[in-house]
């Protein structure tokens, strides 16, 4: 059941009869939540605050809704200002508890996407941690010039209150038309948006009009002083992950794309735009690759017709690629990584000018 694509889930969402049986168990599931934010909201649960802000960035329903690349776009351009680290829990890792992220590990100890980010970003400090609100103090105490820490994945991790609290949503799979477990994608009700500080509809065409985005803040009809924003992914050259310097366009290829993400559908969209010719190989998020499984893809790679093959991934597989790069050496196929990057619709500073401004506002 937790391999379940996005795909796969919406046409339970739009399946009544299915809505019908599981209605019972997404009513009981409910119940459980609310209690738990009940007890959160009255006290009885303990959150913590800390005296630096905590920036946490998350969303109401599972599978990708562009967590990785907002947070890659929050250390890109914060950096330059203040010293800023990454907590993730670390999903699917084989190990507990708390753990700095080197680049000496590997994605079974520390999890791949907080691997991917101390790779690409190897002056910035990433740590994993399940239980955030005793993470979060190992890692002030490991790195003491830390002014910010980012919180990966936390919307529902209820044990830190966060002072600046990002929901995301995905534009075609919005919270706003999703149901709750196991109906739905939803793991908290959809009143408890109104936690978030600002709301982020992520994936956006980038021609999405203001008339369009109107409509959509109508929909997800903000409480308070919510801010909504809107963001679009930004597609850049393929590299060749043997030579970064070698870059390739997609026009007129014949793309192999190998993803094991949640959502792999706006890349599609993208590489549809480039070529008639591809294929699609996917497994599911986090996935973790074996080698008859590269056995196979590299065997269907070769396969595919077309002179101008490109293989081509995500750069989060490569984390998850990387025991089996000799295999792909041996047969002659070459890996191009396909690099994204969020983009803000209308005004591109409007988000980092109420960043800002919040970050300025705090006082411990």
């Amino acid at each position: 059941m937790q391999y379940w694509t996005s795909y796969t889930c919406k046409i339970m969402i739009d399946n009544w009869f299915v809505k019908i049986v599981l209605f019972p168990f997404s009513l009981i599931y409910r119940l459980l939540i609310e209690i738990r934010n009940l007890l959160y909201n009255v006290g009885l649960l303990k959150s913590i605050s800390f005296d630096i802000p905590v920036i946490s960035v998350g969303n109401l329903n599972t599978g990708g809704s562009g967590k990785t690349p907002m947070i890659e776009y929050l250390i890109r351009y914060l950096d330059p200002y203040i010293e800023i680290g990454v907590l993730s829990r670390g999903y699917k890792r084989n190990t507990k508890g708390y753990m700095n992220v080197t680049l000496q590990k590997t994605y079974k100890d520390v999890g791949d996407e907080p691997l991917f980010l101390k790779k690409k970003y190897p002056n910035t400090p990433v740590a994993v941690g399940e239980e955030r609100a005793l993470a979060i103090p190992q890692m002030l105490q490991n790195y003491d010039d830390l002014q910010a820490i980012l919180l990966d994945d936390a919307f529902q991790h209820r044990g830190v209150t966060p002072y600046v609290n990002l929901l995301l949503t995905d534009f075609n799979l919005r919270f706003t038309k999703d149901y709750l477990l196991p109906m739905g994608r939803l793991r908290e009700p959809r009143s408890q948006m109104s936690r978030a500080s600002a709301i982020i509809v992520t994936k956006c065409p980038q021609d999405l009009s203001e008339k369009e985005q109107e409509l959509i803040v109508k929909e997800i009809n903000p409480v308070g002083d919510q801010k909504i924003f809107f963001s679009s992914l930004k597609y850049h050259t393929a590299y060749n992950i043997a030579d970064t310097s070698q870059r390739i366009l997609l026009d007129g290829k014949s793309v192999f794309l190998l993803t094991g993400i949640a959502n792999p559908l706006p890349m599609i969209d993208f590489i549809k735009g480039k070529t008639t010719a591809y294929f699609h190989r996917k497994f599911p998020d986090h996935y973790a690759y074996t080698k008859h499984d590269i056995a196979t893809v590299v065997d269907s790679y070769h396969k595919m017709d077309g002179h101008k093959k490109v293989f081509l991934t995500t750069e989060k597989d490569l984390i998850r690629l990387e025991p089996h790069f000799h295999y792909f050496l041996k047969h002659n196929i070459d890996i191009f990584a396909l690099p994204i990057e969020v983009v803000f619709l209308n005004r591109e500073n409007g988000f980092l000018e109420w960043l800002k401004n919040e970050l300025m506002k705090f006082r411990v």
